[in-house]
């Protein structure tokens, strides 16, 4: 995840807090994706996208002293990339 809108940072925040849920999180995350990017064109691309993501998250983890903020930040972006390439690939349209 590049920089934080103060959204997402506040999303955190409350998520950290336990103000409102993990799953609460992805789903703002989500949506902040999808109106930010295009959906995801095919498995290879989405697989591409959750592995950058999935990296990113373990350079956060790997650091000697992670922080929380950025650690849930890239957590939160790694599920809502999973959940946004089923959306995108593979569950049915109404």
């Amino acid at each position: 995840m590049g920089q934080l809108t103060p959204e997402l940072a506040d999303a955190i925040d409350k998520t950290l807090s336990g103000e409102i849920s993990f799953e609460d999180f992805v789903q703002i995350t989500l949506k902040y994706s999808q109106d930010l990017h295009p959906p995801i064109r095919s498995l290879h691309e989405g697989l591409a996208i959750i592995l950058e993501e999935y990296m990113e998250f373990q350079q956060e983890v790997f650091k000697k002293k992670p922080d929380p903020v950025h650690v849930m930040a890239e957590l939160g972006s790694v599920a809502a990339m999973c959940q946004r390439l089923a959306e995108d690939q593979l569950l049915k349209k109404e």
